[in-house]
C-alpha cells in the first residue's frame, strides 16, 4: 500500500486508490502520519477531531472511527489493517513495507543534493522525479489541523527548497528558458523572497530579456522598501550591476554534466542558449519532445551557416519546441553557438532590433541605429540565430532577416511563425499536428500514435496512477481526434484527466474554451489557454480576414470551397 500526503491525503491499494469518505478517518490517519515517529494519545486524537470541547461520547466514538479506518485500509490491502496499531499510551502508525510518498520525496531530494554541484543533470533528473510526486499542498485540507500543521509546513518548505535546487541545476545546464515559468510562479507566491528573484533575473537575462530582468529587480526593490524598509541583499544588487554591464561571466555554460557524470556539449552562445521545452502542470515536470523526431531531423538537415529556415504552423502545434530541439541538435555546427530571441513579448515592431541586440549582449547607444548595431554585433560570427514567435511583427522581422542574410554569410537563421516571411531563399518547414489514433483504437493504436502517446505521457505526469486500458483507449483516441492532434490542446486536456474521467472530458468538449482554460502555466500568456491561442491569431487578421473567419463559424467541421462560396 502507498500513502500519499504530498497533496490531499490518499491511499493507493493493490488495485485502486482511495481518499477515504469519512472526514474523521482522514483526520485520524493524517495525524498518525504527521506524528509517525510518536505514539499518539487518544486525547490528542480526540482534540484533533472535536477541538477543546469534545462530546461526552468522544472516547467511544474515537474507538469506532479507528476500527472503521482499519477495515477501510484492510479492504484496500490485506496488510492494510496492520497500519494503525494500538500500543500502550495510544496509537502508532506502523508503515512496515508500506510506502509514504513524503519519504520517497525526501530520499530523492537528499540524493540530488549530494550531486548538485558535480553532476547537475543527474541532480535535475532526481529532482524532476521528486517534484513529480506532488499533487498539491501537503496534507491538503488537513494542513490546518494543529497536530498536522508543523509537518505540512516542513514538507512545503522542503518542496520550495527542492524547486530552488532544481532551478540551480537547470541553470547550470544552460536550460534557462525552462525555469522562467516556475520562477515566475515562485515570485508571485512569495513577492519578498530574494532567492527566486535573483534566479529569475539570471534566467531572463540569459534568455535575451535584459529589460525584463531589470524590471524584476526594480519590483523587488520597491516591495522591500515599501513593506520592510530595506534594500535588496548585496548579492542581488551585485547581480543587478552585472546584468547592467553585460558581464560575460553571466553567460550560459558551454559544457554541462551528462547523467553519467561525463561532459556533454551544451548549445549556448555568449549570452544565450537555445529555446528550451518545459511543461509545468501544477508541479514541475519536464517531459521530452514526443512525436517530432521526423521534424527535428528534417529541419536539422536544413539549418547550416548561411541558411534561412522558417518553421510555420498553427498556434499550439509545437513550433518553439521543435526549434529548441533543432538548436540543440545542430549547435556544434556553429562555432559561436546559438542565440535565441523570444519575440512574443515585443509589442512594437520598432523594438524588434533592440530585442535582438539585447539577446546578443551587444551595447546600445552611439550614432548607430539598433539594426546597424545588430549587424555589427553579428559581423563575421558563425552562429545560429533563433527568432521565436514572429507572426505579430512579421514585416519588421522579414526586413531584418533579409539584411542579416545578405550581410552576415556565416549566420544561420531559424524562425518560428504562424505565417511565412515570403523572402527569397527562405526554406519553409510546416510543423503539422500530431498523428491521431483511428476511431475505435485499442491500447496499441493509442500508444503508437504521437498524439495518443503525448496525451498518455502528460496524463501520467499529472496523475501517476492514470492508466491506458482497452476500456478507455477508444475514448482517449476520440479525445485526440476532437482536439485535432494539436499538442497544446492535448496537454491542457491531459491536465483535466486528474479530475474528469476521459468520457466526461470528451462529453464537455463542446465548451472546450472554458474547459481547457487553466491546465498549463508555462510560456507566455497566449499559450496558457486554448482560447488565448486562437485569440492571438485572430487579432493578427485584417478586418476582411476576420469577417471571413467569423462567417466560417457556421461550419461545425471541415468544409469545401464551394460551401464557402
Amino acid at each position: 500500500m502507498r500513502l500519499g500526503v504530498l497533496g490531499p491525503l490518499e491511499i493507493v491499494g493493490r488495485d485502486r486508490r482511495e481518499r477515504l469518505g469519512s472526514g474523521s478517518q482522514r483526520t485520524i490517519l493524517g495525524v498518525l502520519i504527521a506524528l509517525r515517529s510518536e505514539v499518539v494519545s487518544p486525547d490528542a486524537l480526540t482534540e484533533a477531531l472535536w477541538g477543546a470541547w469534545p462530546p461526552a461520547s468522544a472516547r467511544k466514538s474515537l474507538h469506532s472511527h479507528v476500527s472503521r479506518l482499519r477495515r477501510a485500509l484492510a479492504a484496500l490491502d490485506p496488510d492494510g489493517g496492520e497500519l494503525v496499531t494500538s500500543v500502550p499510551g495510544g496509537y502508532h502508525l506502523e508503515l512496515g513495507d508500506h510506502e509514504l510518498d513524503a519519504d520517497q520525496f525526501e530520499a530523492l531530494v537528499a540524493a540530488a543534493q549530494q550531486v548538485l554541484d558535480e553532476a547537475p543533470r543527474q541532480a535535475a533528473d532526481r529532482l524532476d522525479e521528486a517534484l513529480g510526486l506532488w499533487r498539491g499542498t501537503a496534507f491538503g485540507e488537513l494542513a490546518a489541523c494543529d497536530p498536522v500543521r508543523p509537518e505540512a509546513v516542513r514538507l512545503n518548505q522542503l518542496r520550495a527548497a527542492a524547486v530552488a535546487d532544481w532551478v540551480a541545476a537547470r541553470l547550470a545546464l544552460g536550460d534557462h528558458r525552462a525555469v522562467i515559468s516556475p520562477l515566475e510562479a515562485a515570485v508571485a507566491d512569495d513577492p519578498l523572497a530574494e532567492g527566486p528573484h535573483g534566479q529569475l533575473m539570471l534566467a531572463l537575462y540569459r534568455s535575451g530579456r535584459q529589460v525584463d530582468a531589470l524590471a524584476v529587480f526594480r519590483r523587488l526593490q520597491q516591495r522591500l522598501g515599501d513593506e520592510l524598509g530595506i534594500d535588496p541583499s548585496p548579492e542581488v544588487r551585485a547581480l543587478h550591476e552585472r546584468i547592467l554591464r553585460h558581464d560575460p561571466e553571466l553567460a550560459a555554460p558551454r559544457a554541462v554534466q551528462a547523467a553519467d557524470g561525463g561532459p556533454r556539449t551544451a548549445v549556448a552562445a555568449e549570452h544565450m542558449g537555445p529555446v528550451q521545452a518545459a511543461a509545468v502542470t501544477g508541479h514541475i515536470a519536464l517531459i521530452g519532445l514526443i512525436g517530432r523526431d521526423e521534424d527535428v531531423r528534417g529541419v536539422a538537415s536544413l539549418v547550416v551557416p548561411g541558411a534561412f529556415v522558417t518553421l510555420t504552423g498553427p498556434g499550439g502545434v509545437g513550433k518553439s519546441r521543435v526549434a529548441g530541439a533543432v538548436a540543440a541538435e545542430v549547435g556544434e555546427r556553429f562555432d559561436d553557438g546559438v542565440v535565441a530571441c523570444e519575440l512574443a513579448a515585443v509589442a512594437e515592431p520598432a523594438s524588434v532590433a533592440d530585442a535582438l541586440v539585447d539577446a546578443l549582449g551587444a551595447q546600445h547607444g552611439g550614432d548607430r541605429s539598433p539594426q546597424e548595431t545588430l549587424l555589427a554585433a553579428l559581423g563575421t560570427r558563425r552562429l545560429l540565430l533563433v527568432l521565436d514567435n514572429c507572426e505579430h511583427v512579421l514585416d519588421t522581422v522579414a526586413a531584418i532577416v533579409a539584411r542579416v542574410h545578405s550581410v552576415c554569410p556565416n549566420v544561420g537563421v531559424l524562425v518560428t511563425s504562424r505565417e511565412v516571411l515570403h523572402l527569397p531563399d527562405e526554406q519553409v518547414w510546416e510543423v503539422r499536428p500530431l498523428v491521431v489514433p483511428p476511431a475505435g483504437a485499442g491500447v496499441d493504436d493509442v500508444a503508437s500514435t504521437s498524439a495518443g502517446a503525448l496525451l498518455y505521457a502528460r496524463a501520467r505526469a499529472a496523475d501517476p496512477s492514470f492508466g491506458l486500458s482497452e476500456a478507455n483507449a477508444p475514448t482517449l483516441a476520440d479525445l485526440c481526434r476532437q482536439l485535432d492532434g494539436i499538442p497544446l490542446a492535448i496537454e491542457l486536456a491531459a491536465a483535466r484527466l486528474r479530475a474528469l474521467a476521459p468520457e466526461d472530458l470528451v462529453a464537455r468538449l463542446d465548451q472546450r474554451f472554458e474547459l481547457l482554460a487553466t491546465g498549463a502555466h508555462r510560456g507566455t500568456s497566449r499559450h496558457r489557454t486554448l482560447e488565448a491561442v486562437v485569440d492571438w491569431s485572430y487579432r493578427l487578421l485584417t478586418d476582411t480576414e476576420a469577417c471571413l473567419f467569423d462567417r466560417l463559424t457556421v461550419f461545425a467541421g471541415s468544409f469545401s470551397l464551394a460551401a464557402v462560396e
